[in-house]
This record gives C-alpha cells, structure tokens and sequence, in this order.
C-alpha cells in the first residue's frame, strides 16, 4: 500500500503540474485572511490581479506540500526496504508505479 500511495502522489505531483499550463474553470470561494495580509494586498496589488495572485500562491504552496508528502512516502518506503535506494532504484520504482505494476 505504501509503494501505491508513492505513485499516486508522484502522479498528483505531475498532474497539478501539467494543469498549470491548461486553462482551468474558475470558481468563487470564501475563506478567511488576516486583516494585516488583506490590507498589504490592498496596497501592493492591483485590484484586477488579486485572483491570480492568490491563486498562483495557493497553486505553488499545495505543489510543495504534494512534493513533501511524496518525499516523505518514499523515505518511508526506503526505510521498509533496509537498504538504500540509488538513482536507478528511484527511477524504477516511479516508472513501475506510474504503470501500476506496484
């Protein structure tokens, strides 16, 4: 199960990416942020470019946090198996997971 969720995660890593570059439907959301921070942002950034800024913020953040996630499923896995992984190792283990055969 561990080797499963690696892949999916590294998966996840690569799609978000790729989403990046496509256009993606829009949708208004209502969430809460320190006065402090919204008024910088009053200051700082121009009224037609708050949306995308945020938006690239919040894209970059949870891209670093499924890289982290991954990271962390993989020294897991590395640890279960008693030995060290190289190069080679890590490449097989992402093309076999990407392919299911994990």
């Amino acid at each position: 199960m561990l080797v499963d969720r690696a892949g999916c995660v590294y998966n996840e890593c690569v799609t978000n990416l790729l989403m990046q570059s496509t256009l993606s439907q829009k949708k208004r959301v209502n969430f809460m942020i320190d006065i402090s921070v919204l008024e910088r942002m009053e200051v700082l950034v121009p009224l037609g470019d708050r949306s995308e800024l945020v938006n690239g913020l919040l894209e970059e953040k949870m891209t670093d946090l499924s890289r982290k996630k991954a990271s962390e499923i993989l020294r897991a896995f590395r640890e279960k198996r008693g030995k060290k992984m190289g190069d080679k190792d890590i490449l097989k283990f992402i093309h076999e997971s990407r392919k299911g055969l994990l």
